[in-house]
């Protein structure tokens, strides 16, 4: 569940950056998958958008620990883009 929710809150940040703090978006869809176990230490997020349209923000995750950065689980998802208001 922590991998699952680190990935939701890098995905939220991106799009944050992107559409807006007053964007509200949601997450509608996210998949992870779980690639090797992570150490104990810190844990990184790394987002990159595929697609940035406006109402959708498709993304991928790379979510990596260890000394070496080692990929621990992938995220894809998409976000929601309420219109602007006002």
């Amino acid at each position: 569940p922590a991998l699952f929710t680190l990935a939701d809150i890098v995905g939220y940040v991106c799009v944050l950056s992107h559409a807006g703090p007053d964007a509200l978006s949601v997450t509608t869809n996210l998949n992870i998958n779980f690639v090797r176990k992570a150490e104990a230490g810190p844990i990184d997020g790394h987002c990159r958008i595929l697609k940035l349209g406006k109402s959708l923000m498709v993304f991928d995750i790379d979510i990596v620990a260890g000394p070496d950065g080692q990929t621990v689980a992938h995220a894809t998802g998409t976000y929601s883009i309420p219109p602007k208001r006002g």
